[in-house]
């Protein structure tokens, strides 16, 4: 990707590489200023930083933040990307332990974080690019209840954001909008690799905003990429004025498109939402895109092309004709899970754990998820870590975290039995943001005087659900990721 800032920088210097919304208005940064910063940011690397050993990064949406992370790559230092504001320090540390990270840095510094600014020293370019193909971290739920560390290389990045560039014609005449976190895979791939690779505008929001979308429109955005949940939102929110667009082309990643969601969507837009299927560990396994042939109803997309694919035959009753369990190697497939053995079978292929259909040209429909997960926005919650950590409080004495369904999208909900008089909002909920992720942290919790149980003594989910069903709301995470 370094290359490309590079040859960006030399060839159309003045021109915006980054755009993000601020409180105080837009904010432009151009393809120069963008090089110069992460060749600061290099040199600060090369000077004082071991090569060997990652760092830590708090990743917001702005440009600063783009420039310390190919800084950081173009000094050959591995990177564990954070949602910026969504990790609390407790996680961040427990993390920079597990991988052996001395440093961390992020927006605004403070206890053990370098600040952006502390790190970018004047230097004008030119951004080479590393030496070593650095490893970009990233985090994902685990069976185990721990949160596991993807190992993907910034050359599969870049990689992804080629792939992107590819299906859906990024030039740099496009201005890419995407109102999603830049840590996560989605726009690691589709908005930030696939921008720089291209050329096209980055258009950012450190918080997603419906105005500041509709700006963004407004000023000449052509591509939207977006969660369900997003598209979800904006659909329930028409534009304000009947102006004409160069919006062109939709974008959903993250988690399954609802059809309410999907039809809100293009009616608002008047262009069809064209769905990403695809994990942190693979990237894009199947998508949508513009072709004469309609999408079947339900239809993932087709297979990427680059994409090699097993079917794992679905055993039991219920399992409709030729579905079966998805393994897959991509273009972008993960290089591990940090301090784990090797996650592919004796074909080399990574197991998805989704029941899929596959029709004879690829077109890929998923049947079935993982159902331990819970998909917040497009983030996946593990109900055994969150579980994991209302065990610990004093407050609780029991706890069962399940997945409730409101209007097309999941949230996370905590069934609890306390101890004593505790304050719930003031006690529980506290524990929980100081050791869990934002969109980890229960959004609806039930208090009962017991669980429900099966006589194996396992929580009985459907008896816990009527029960929490019967109940006013006890405790809500106001403002959090749903």
């Amino acid at each position: 990707m370094h290359e490309h800032v590079e040859r960006h920088a030399r060839t159309r210097p003045e021109a915006i590489a980054v755009r993000v919304r601020t409180p105080d208005g837009w904010a432009d940064t151009s393809w120069r200023r963008l090089r110069d910063m992460a060749a600061g940011v290099c040199d600060h690397a090369r000077r004082t930083l071991p090569s060997d050993e990652p760092v830590v990064l708090a990743l917001d949406n702005s440009a600063e933040g783009i420039a310390v992370l190919l800084g950081l790559t173009a000094a050959s230092v591995d990177v564990l990307c954070l949602e910026s504001g969504a990790s609390p320090d407790g996680v961040r540390r427990s993390l920079a332990r597990r991988i052996g990270a001395r440093h961390a840095m992020g927006p605004a510094g403070g206890d053990g974080v370098l600040a952006y600014a502390d790190v970018m020293t004047e230097a004008a370019g030119p951004l080479r690019a590393p030496r070593r193909s650095p490893e970009i971290l990233g985090m994902t739920s685990g069976s185990t209840g721990r949160p596991r560390i993807v190992r993907q290389t910034l050359a599969n990045i870049e990689r992804g954001g080629r792939i992107y560039r590819d299906t859906y014609g990024y030039t740099e005449h496009d201005v890419l909008v995407g109102p999603i976190p830049m840590a996560h895979s989605f726009a690691m791939m589709g908005l930030l690799a696939g921008g720089l690779v291209s050329g096209a505008r980055i258009v950012t929001m450190p918080r997603f905003s419906v105005s500041g979308v509709h700006t963004a429109i407004d000023q000449g955005a052509t591509v939207l990429l977006g969660s369900p949940m997003i598209h979800r939102i904006l659909g329930m929110a028409p534009r304000p004025t009947e102006k004409g667009s160069a919006l062109r082309a939709l974008l959903s990643s993250g988690g399954p498109l609802p059809a309410d969601t999907r039809a809100r969507a293009e009616q608002v837009f008047g262009l069809p939402v064209h769905q990403i299927y695809g994990s942190t560990e693979a990237g894009v396994i199947a998508c949508q895109y513009d072709r004469e042939e309609p999408w079947r109803e339900g239809a993932a997309g087709r297979i990427h092309p680059a994409a090699t694919w097993r079917l794992r035959p679905a055993e039991g009753a219920d399992a409709p004709p030729g579905a079966g369990w998805l393994r897959v190697r991509t273009a972008t497939l993960f290089a591990g899970y940090l301090g784990e053995g090797d996650p592919l079978d004796e074909d080399g292929l990574f197991d998805t754990g989704d029941l899929v259909g596959v029709e004879a040209g690829g077109d890929l429909t998923v049947l079935a998820r993982k159902a331990a997960f819970i998909n917040v926005g497009g983030r996946k919650v593990d109900p055994g870590r969150v579980g994991a950590v209302l065990d610990e409080c004093d407050a609780v004495a029991e706890a069962h975290v399940f997945g409730h369904e409101e209007d097309g999208e999941e949230a996370v909900h905590a069934a609890v039995v306390l101890r004593g008089q505790h304050e719930l909002t003031a006690h529980v909920l506290a524990f929980c943001r100081d050791r869990l992720a934002s969109h980890e942290v229960p959004h609806r919790v039930h208090v009962l005087s017991a669980l429900p149980r099966t006589t194996l003594g396992k929580p009985d989910l459907t008896a816990l659900k009527q029960a929490c069903a019967l109940l006013p709301v006890d405790g809500a995470v106001d403002g959090g990721v749903r």
